[in-house]
C-alpha cells in the first residue's frame, strides 16, 4: 500500500572513474535504479517509517507541524535536485 500512495524517487547519480584510462565520469551509476534492484520503493518505505516514528514519539500532537515540515523539506529537496 505504501508504494502505491507515496512516490519518492531521486535523480542522483554517482560518477565512477575508469581504472584503465583514469577518466572520471565514464561510467555513471543511477542511485534510484540501484535502490529499485535491491528493494523497490525503498525510499517511500523509509519516509513512511520516519514519519511514523516521529508521530509515535510525539503521540501525534504535532501532526500538522509534521505535514507542513514534510512539504517544506520536499520543496527544498526538489529545488536542490535531490528529489
Amino acid at each position: 500500500m505504501i508504494a502505491t500512495v507515496i512516490k519518492v524517487k531521486t535523480p542522483l547519480e554517482i560518477a565512477v572513474s575508469s581504472t584503465v584510462t583514469g577518466e572520471i565520469g565514464g561510467n555513471v551509476i543511477k542511485l534510484q535504479e540501484m535502490l529499485d534492484i535491491i528493494m523497490p520503493s525503498f525510499l517511500s518505505l523509509l519516509v513512511t517509517i520516519v514519519v511514523y516514528r516521529v508521530l509515535k514519539k510525539t503521540n501525534g500532537s504535532h501532526a500538522a507541524l509534521i505535514i507542513i515540515s514534510m512539504m517544506v523539506i520536499t520543496i527544498i529537496l526538489k529545488f536542490l535536485g535531490i528529489l
